[in-house]
């Protein structure tokens, strides 16, 4: 008898653990979707002027220093064998010039050695060899 009331008390106490977890309170409150919002950025003119822009407007006059970069190498597998390996990754002009800026694992193949090719995609379409 001592038993069989030690394994309904058991079960009641499992199903009520179970419903607790499953309808208690992650404490993180109510959820709310931001709206989107164009908010201005602020920037000053070399004469000192200030002018506020949105984040679309920012976005529009900064688009075309964006370049895409594809590199081409070779990994070699654990055995040795020569893999012909592609990536891809993004950078951004500089200067007039044409330097530009990327991460470092862009350009490397498996961040070990230097990509043999690079090729650089300017926004409207012009590739170039670095």
């Amino acid at each position: 008898m001592l038993m069989r009331l030690l394994a309904i008390l058991s079960a009641i106490f499992t199903v009520v653990a179970v419903m607790a977890v499953a309808c208690g309170d992650d404490g993180a409150g109510p959820t709310q979707t931001p709206s989107p919002t164009a908010s201005p950025g602020v920037t000053t003119t070399p004469g000192g002027e200030r002018i506020s822009l949105t984040t679309v407007e920012i976005v529009r006059l900064l688009r075309p220093s964006v370049v895409h970069v594809l590199i081409e190498g070779t990994a070699f597998s654990v055995f040795g064998q020569p893999i012909p390996t592609e990536g891809v990754g993004t950078g951004f002009i500089i200067d007039d010039e044409g330097h530009i800026v990327t991460n470092n694992h862009v350009v490397f193949v498996n961040g070990e050695r230097p990509a043999q090719k690079i090729t650089v995609t300017l926004s409207d379409g012009r590739q170039f060899q670095a």
